[in-house]
């Protein structure tokens, strides 16, 4: 959290967004009963790590996060993230915004989260963790939400351009939720194409693929 964000705690106290409880953007109760149950995930080749399940809870956070800009969320997803992130872990890489996203919010939601991650790590674990902002989007795509697992793979094929070569050494994607996994799969291709190894991907949120949504309550 930033001085201005300080202050205006201070003056306007922050509330759950969940319960409203004055204190904190997620207070503890809320944080036990709804952003737990971190476990390992599998997207197609690739390896990650989420914090919790999306659901109708979880949903608010980032909608919350992402489109009221309540920026001060990121600081406590990212305590939650930042236990999953691997010792080996040198560098994060945030998956890239739609450039009419960007102007809408004026910010890269991964990009904030990654940051807020490694002020994290830093914090608790006293290392240096990179964040390297150098996916872009460089065509205009779909909105990912109502699409199949074939169409989002489609929409996304060819759609990110980066910077970054094998210099930059062996990376961590990362994003607020994975749902097919086709933007972590867009974002491997890039990096590979430009000799950079992307070890595996961390994510706040999973969507659960819909085989599983009956016993573990839909997502919205």
């Amino acid at each position: 959290m930033n001085l201005f964000e300080d202050f205006l705690n201070l003056v306007l106290p922050s509330k759950c967004v969940l319960c409203q409880v004055v204190g904190s953007s997620i207070c503890i109760q809320c944080q036990q009963k709804h952003i737990s149950g971190s476990r390992a995930v599998e997207r197609f080749d690739l390896q990650g790590f989420a914090v919790c399940e999306y659901t109708q809870e979880v949903a608010k956070v980032i909608h919350e996060f992402k489109e009221n800009s309540v920026t001060s969320l990121a600081e406590q997803m990212a305590q939650s993230l930042a236990a999953l992130v691997p010792a080996s872990c040198k560098v994060l890489v945030p998956m890239p915004s739609k450039r009419q996203s960007f102007y809408k919010r004026g910010y890269v939601p991964a990009k904030v989260l990654a940051v807020a991650v490694a002020k994290q790590i830093a914090k608790s674990q006293k290392r240096l963790l990179l964040v390297s902002d150098v996916l872009g989007v460089s065509k205009e795509v779909q909105d990912q939400a109502s699409l199949s697992g074939a169409q989002r793979r489609n929409n996304l094929t060819g759609a990110m351009v980066t910077s970054a070569n094998a210099a930059l050494g062996p990376v961590w994607l990362i994003d607020d939720i994975v749902t097919t996994g086709s933007t972590f799969l867009e974002a491997k291709r890039c990096l590979a194409a430009n000799g950079v190894l992307v070890l595996g991907f961390l994510a706040f949120a999973e969507t659960l693929p819909k085989n599983r949504q009956n016993s573990h309550g839909k997502p919205v």
